[in-house]
């Protein structure tokens, strides 16, 4: 949204204007939601991926009952899936990796809701297998895609504040 004389009149507002009326840094607030929200995606995701990475073959009997991969690959995503969690959420503490990891945890969150939300469509009476592998625990429903939509927009904001364009004083001079 352009401000200003220039942009009242229709005009587009030069590189210099719009430097001008940039904000240097993010708002208290904003940096304190983001830094929440980092906090939180990192203690839900470690705290799904403990259980799951303890016990593969519970995790496995989970992903089965969602009836969408092939068996072949239900043992491997149960072996490898906790990890891909865990690897995401230490990352996300990481400033180097924090953008790779904050898409990471993105596209998890997409997948996982995507997989619900079929279930559900399909009349599937499973747990959820998000904190445990206690196949009685945690049935999906839509208090899950409520709650992976809350994630994931965390998660978008914790990524599109790590792809955001470099400072004038953070970029490298060449």
């Amino acid at each position: 949204m352009a401000r200003g004389w220039a942009a009242a009149r229709g005009r587009p507002l030069s590189r210099v204007a719009m430097k001008v009326m940039a904000p240097r840094r993010p708002l208290p607030t904003v940096r304190i939601v983001l830094w929440l929200s980092k906090i939180v995606l990192v203690g839900v995701f470690i705290y799904a991926a403990i259980p799951k990475i303890n016990d593969p073959r519970g995790f496995a009997e989970l992903i089965y009952r969602y009836q969408i991969l092939p068996g072949l690959l239900v043992n491997v995503t149960a072996i490898y899936l906790p990890w891909l969690e865990l690897v995401a959420a230490v990352s996300l503490l990481v400033p180097k990796v924090r953008e790779a990891a904050g898409l990471m945890v993105l596209c998890l969150l997409a997948i996982f809701t995507a997989a619900v939300g079929v279930s559900l469509y399909r009349g599937l009476n499973i747990s959820c297998g998000c904190f445990s592998t206690d196949s009685q625990v945690g049935a999906i429903g839509g208090v899950t895609i409520v709650r992976n939509l809350f994630l994931i927009l965390m998660a978008g904001m914790v990524y599109l504040a790590d792809t955001a364009p470099p400072k004038e004083s953070e970029r490298a001079v060449h």
